[in-house]
């Protein structure tokens, strides 16, 4: 809170000490679910500057499976071998039809719980994970992924929809705001990275295992940071709940376009720091991934559902979209209003323009 036009602000929280001038503080919610009711529960909302950045739902299950799943085994991937050389596309297309649908019911199966101990790991299901709270959420399968992480219930009929027990509806409510205090931030916060940061990274210590625990003795701690449910099966009663979250971000941003000027220029708007500082979106190429490069505009919107094309697997893209297709609708809403704030931004510009010319 308490925005700022001076980066030497931000560079500030990038070191990971609090700015002299402003409270200014990072905090980033990550492979956690948000409690749709949040925004309207949680006083530290309303304190916050938030900002959101989703990703088309096909294209991110896809690129966890070759980044976290067994599909990192074939990068890097040559698209041009595989327009030349059939051999060669032959054997990534048989690994990758083998594979993904097994990878699909692991859902969840990268960490097990103490009761599934003995279960083998390719067996864990959905099911197995329920009670978990966020363990779904990680590097691994987990279906409609971002519409879960943002239709989480802590409260009234949501909360019994999704069938938890006394002792599950105890945790959630001893840790809701309207039952805890939470303490004030620290300058960096987030709740997923476990490994040394770089220099330049906007990470957090407190996330981290055995570090300054003194520092931050709960843990990392931030708005919507209290335990919700997004386990189970979905509706569109969840769709219309992570709508209503994202409405009330103050910038919803989408990862295939984050190089676009109009984005970059938007975001630096809304935080309130130069256009051209060295950690505007328009200059993060050097964060880019070097083991898929993506040159067009078409390969940034859908790079991984091309490939499965080419490689004559669009049979594995219609079974994730199908399972994931209350995740498009979601999504789709979501890339609409991208578009609308990035219309009203451009005419909040010219109506500033008309009233100082």
């Amino acid at each position: 809170h308490n925005k700022t036009r001076d980066m030497s602000d931000w560079r500030a929280i990038k070191d990971g000490r609090q700015t002299e001038k402003y409270q200014v503080h990072y905090i980033e919610h990550e492979f956690q679910t948000i409690d749709w009711q949040c925004p309207n529960v949680d006083p530290r909302w309303r304190e916050s500057m938030r900002i959101i950045v989703l990703r088309n739902p096909i294209e991110r299950h896809l690129s966890e499976y070759f980044f976290s799943g067994s599909g990192k085994k074939l990068l890097p991937i040559s698209v041009e071998k595989i327009a030349t050389d059939k051999t060669y596309a032959k054997k990534v297309a048989s690994s990758i039809s083998d594979q993904v649908p097994n990878w699909m019911k692991r859902i969840g199966s990268r960490k097990r719980t103490r009761k599934n101990k003995n279960k083998k790991r390719n067996n864990t299901t959905n099911t197995d994970m329920e009670g978990e709270f966020n363990m779904i959420f990680g590097p691994h399968y987990t279906n409609n992924f971002q519409l879960r992480a943002l239709s989480g219930c802590s409260l009234g009929e949501c909360l019994q929809e999704k069938k938890v027990t006394p002792e599950q509806r105890n945790h959630i409510q001893s840790a809701h705001p309207y039952q805890y205090s939470y303490s004030e931030p620290v300058p960096r916060c987030t709740n997923y990275y476990r490994k040394p940061a770089p220099d330049h990274a906007l990470y957090e210590l407190c996330a981290k295992p055995n570090n300054i625990r003194d520092f931050c003795s709960i843990g990392c701690d931030g708005p919507c940071f209290y335990p919700s449910v997004a386990w189970g099966e979905l509706s569109r009663k969840d769709v219309a709940r992570a709508i209503h979250v994202l409405k009330a971000f103050d910038a919803v941003l989408l990862m295939e376009k984050l190089g676009d000027k109009d984005q970059s220029d938007f975001l630096a708007d809304v935080l309130g720091h130069n256009r051209d500082a060295d950690f505007a979106l328009i200059n993060r190429g050097r964060m880019s991934n070097a083991l898929v490069e993506k040159k067009s505009k078409r390969e940034k919107l859908q790079y991984w559902q091309d490939l499965l094309s080419s490689l004559g697997l669009d049979h594995i893209n219609d079974m994730l979209r199908k399972e994931n297709d209350l995740e498009m609708e979601f999504f789709n809403h979501a890339s609409k209003l991208n578009a609308n704030m990035i219309k009203q931004w451009k005419r909040e510009i010219e109506d500033s323009q008309d009233h100082h010319g």
